[in-house]
């Protein structure tokens, strides 16, 4: 959370991702406002889970309102 006054306020829209091991948090951010945040628990560690992530990132693009 403390990373998200990094971004850029004029920013048309940012997903950002953070694996860990056993854990996946995706924030939608726009217009220097949490958009959508979801934290998802993942069986094992972080690397083996990169497909799953990558559809989890595809989701939320396809359903985030802009």
């Amino acid at each position: 959370m403390p990373l998200l006054t990094l971004l850029p306020e004029d920013a048309a829209g940012q997903l950002l991702l953070h694996l860990c091991p056993g854990a996946l948090t995706a924030v939608v951010v726009a217009s220097n406002r949490v958009r959508y945040w979801r934290t998802r628990a993942l069986a094992g560690g972080g690397v083996e889970h990169l497909e799953e992530v990558s559809r989890e990132a595809t989701r939320i693009l396809a359903n985030v309102p802009g």
